[in-house]
C-alpha cells in the first residue's frame, strides 16, 4: 500500500469480509503505524460499537421515538 488511496481501498475492501472487532482493531494498529495516517483521529470504541457500552433496549426505544410523527406535522 504505497498510497493513502491504496490504504483507503484496501480498508473498505475489509470491512464486509473481516470480522468487525479484528477489522476496526487492524485499522487502528495501521492507521496508527503509518506515516501518512498518523494525524488522523480514531473514533473511540464506544462509537465504533455502541452496542457493546449500552443496553439494547435504548436502541429499540430510539428507534420509537426516531419514528413519530410531531403533532402539526
Amino acid at each position: 500500500m504505497r498510497t493513502y488511496e491504496d490504504f483507503l481501498s484496501i480498508a473498505v475492501y475489509c470491512r464486509d469480509r473481516v470480522n468487525p472487532n479484528m477489522f476496526i482493531y487492524a485499522l487502528s494498529v495501521a492507521i496508527l503505524h503509518r506515516p501518512d495516517t498518523k494525524d488522523l483521529p480514531i473514533p473511540p470504541l464506544t462509537e465504533v460499537f455502541p452496542d457493546k457500552y449500552v443496553d439494547s433496549g435504548i436502541f429499540s426505544r430510539a428507534r420509537e421515538e426516531a419514528n413519530v410523527v410531531p403533532e402539526g406535522s
